[in-house]
């Protein structure tokens, strides 16, 4: 899994790196702008357009957080497909000078109980890819689902990584619920953290990874919590969502 992820996310960095390169662009003969010296002596014979403009286009500054479900439902090609997906992104990444991308996984914990929990599994401003590496190689899906919990302990954390642009992406299987969390309230208070993450300028990008499309209340649930940016894909799928942000990346 982690082969296949880096070998993914080295493709699509090498796109990322083609078109992230400074670009300039020189144009001469303007009315104004920058004297260019080598038309100076036109000035003797009544063309008054010496001015010259340089112009450098880049790409802007793209801060990424991704969520991931690691309830006991996410066990096996879902938490495999999602981490190889979370993997190629890290590495795409790291090729190169514009995006900064935080991991976080959320679940249940504690011997007897199902206390939420959420781990910042990589920030790539503090970690290198090899922390990546190694600590991935640990993750596990066990336990429940806190959802808007796991959002709004973090909330701060998230907001606080802002740049040019900011997407959230998650990855999930199930309607929230832990110890006395669930039902129409949790799904509310998700919707309120995630409206919070929008009014602060992020764009919202959910995937229910799911055998079968959504349907019923589970599908209007997740809507509900997510709005437009709810997606439900297939577990053979997850990586797809990789190469779609890369490509979200190229238009910036």
């Amino acid at each position: 899994a982690i082969a296949d992820g880096l070998r993914l996310g080295t493709l699509l960095g090498r796109k990322l790196q083609i078109s992230n390169e400074e670009k300039t662009l020189l144009t001469t003969r303007q009315g104004k702008g920058k004297i260019d010296k080598r038309l100076i002596a036109e000035l003797g014979f009544g063309n008054d357009k010496v001015f010259s403009h340089l112009e450098t286009s880049r790409f802007k500054r793209v801060n990424l957080h991704l969520g991931i479900d690691v309830s006991g439902s996410m066990s096996g090609s879902k938490i495999q497909n999602a981490l190889k997906s979370a993997l190629a992104i890290a590495k795409a990444s790291t090729m190169t000078n514009n995006i900064d991308l935080q991991i976080s996984l959320r679940g249940t914990m504690g011997r007897g109980t199902n206390k939420p929990a959420v781990a910042i599994l990589y920030n790539s401003k503090k970690d290198s890819l090899k922390h990546l590496i190694k600590y991935i190689k640990a993750v596990d899906a066990g336990g429940l689902t806190p959802e808007g919990l796991a959002f709004d302990a973090i909330r701060k954390l998230i907001l606080a990584e802002r740049a040019e642009d900011n997407i959230f992406v998650n990855y999930s299987d199930g309607m929230p619920y832990s110890d006395n969390y669930h039902g129409t309230t949790a799904v509310r208070h998700t919707r309120k953290v995630v409206d919070d993450l929008k009014y602060n300028g992020f764009k919202i990008l959910s995937f229910f990874i799911t055998s079968e499309y959504g349907s019923g209340d589970a599908k209007e649930d997740f809507e509900t919590m997510y709005g437009r940016g709810a997606s439900f894909i297939k577990p053979t799928n997850v990586m797809m969502v990789a190469k779609n942000l890369n490509n979200m990346f190229l238009g910036k």
